[in-house]
């Protein structure tokens, strides 16, 4: 039985997903849920930033292939990205930034203009059971005569997650995918097929093209405004590896250069993880006829959850994840934790002091399962009072001989712990013991 009541999307999925929607199912299957039924009803600044940026990258890429050059002239960004600002609703206080990291990613970035297979491209992947996830890459580019291709997923935001949650390192100590996102566009490019998206010759922005109001249905687009055509054959056929990175604008590396994450993937690798992707939308089918979609609690899915107020699982149970959403509760939340951290902070002072009154100098207040306060012996700490001055005496020592005296800058402090700890096995077996012996000696 489930732990939740069964819930049902609103429009059948009808076997087609998009990598948005998986990935929020892959870390939490109510999250996958949640977007589905509330995606596009909240637009943020950073949402539209990353559009404002990928269609950057994607002009100034078709222009390169255009010119058959390798490389843009960073001056020439600029108009690309104030040509693109003038067409998105980003408020002004973020053009800086985007000009900003589109002019590093032009300083930085070179292609082959001949192997470029894929720029915002679209890609279906036909899995078995006749679903289809759709995806849409980045960059892709054919190298080592198509027995490689490298895809490049842009980042736009300020933070870049360790190596360690997006990788693993192989017995070989290469490093290998393991992120959900770059390992579908993986699969895409070599596995799936393009698709072709083409306006419409009825339909525009929702009106006929003559300009009046759309009253009829379109048998070809069905109102969409566009038509979608899937290409016959896959653009990475041969390709027996994947090398794949998360790229960062945005964000220096530690020589200035903007970061990248990169690792890869072996055509066995694909192979396998191909499985895993049927494994999901198998799992997919059986939550939409069942309407079992159960949340999990974790800091990936809590983190990118598209509506954490509506999330089953009680506040207090996911560690009051998703309880802070708006401005105002925000500052609210800081001024609680300010508040609470100096009740604390005066709390612990009173333990300590009534500790040190009822047990002495060595007290040791024994609470809970297996807490302890304990207060430790005296320690001397030695620290810097004054590091500024201390580097100009030693500048000095060095260029003019002067004598430098180090106690001059240091600062001795005493201080006696105190301190919560968990007990260790020991020392609850030991306690055990001990009131072992106290019960039978009182018998």
């Amino acid at each position: 039985m489930s732990r939740f009541a069964p819930v049902h999307l609103s429009k059948p999925l009808d076997r087609r997903v998009s990598q948005t929607m998986l990935r929020h199912f892959n870390s939490c299957h109510r999250s996958g849920f949640l977007y589905t039924e509330t995606k596009g009803a909240v637009q943020t600044v950073e949402m539209v930033r990353g559009s404002v940026c990928h269609a950057i990258y994607e002009r100034a890429t078709n222009l390169m292939i255009e010119q058959g050059e390798p490389i843009l002239p960073p001056e020439l960004i600029k108009v690309i990205a104030n040509e693109v600002l003038a067409e998105y609703p980003l408020p002004i206080e973020e053009h800086d930034l985007v000009r900003e990291q589109s002019y590093r990613w032009a300083s930085e970035w070179a292609i082959d203009p001949a192997g470029v297979v894929a720029t915002e491209t679209l890609f279906v992947l036909d899995l078995d059971g006749g679903w289809q996830v759709r995806c849409k890459v980045d960059y892709a580019e054919l190298r080592a005569e198509g027995l490689q291709v490298y895809v490049a997923d842009y980042k736009t935001g300020l933070g870049a997650p360790p190596y360690d949650d997006i990788a693993r390192k192989r017995p070989d100590k290469t490093i290998a995918a393991k992120n959900f996102q770059l390992i579908l566009y993986a699969l895409a490019v070599v596995f799936g097929l393009p698709v072709r998206v083409e306006p419409c010759a009825h339909v525009f922005d929702g009106k006929t093209l003559d300009g009046d109001p759309l009253v009829f249905d379109c048998m070809v687009c069905h109102n969409r405004g566009y038509i979608e055509t899937v290409e016959p054959f896959p653009v990475a056929p041969r390709a027996q590896e994947v090398i794949a990175e998360f790229v960062y604008p945005a964000i220096e590396d530690s020589e200035g250069r903007m970061l990248r994450r990169p690792m890869g993937l072996t055509r066995l690798e694909l192979e396998e993880y191909r499985e895993s992707m049927l494994a999901i939308v198998q799992q997919l089918q059986h939550a939409e006829e069942s309407g079992d979609w159960p949340a999990v609690v974790s800091d990936l899915a809590c983190d990118q959850c598209p509506a954490k107020m509506l999330c089953p699982i009680p506040p207090e149970l996911r560690d009051r994840r998703g309880e802070i959403n708006t401005m105002e509760e925000l500052q609210e939340a800081c001024e609680r934790y300010y508040v609470e951290g100096k009740q604390r902070e005066a709390l612990r002072k009173e333990i300590k002091a009534t500790a040190k009154a009822l047990g002495g100098p060595r007290a040791r207040v024994r609470f809970g399962k297996d807490r302890v306060w304990e207060i430790g012996d005296l320690r001397e700490s030695l620290t810097i009072a004054d590091k500024d001055g201390m580097w100009a005496a030693v500048e000095r020592a060095v260029n003019e001989g002067v004598p430098f005296e180090r106690s001059e800058f240091e600062k001795v402090g005493k201080t006696t712990p105190f301190a919560e700890r968990t007990l260790s096995e020991d020392e609850l077996a030991e306690e055990s013991d001990q009131l072992q012996e106290v019960s039978s000696g009182g018998q």
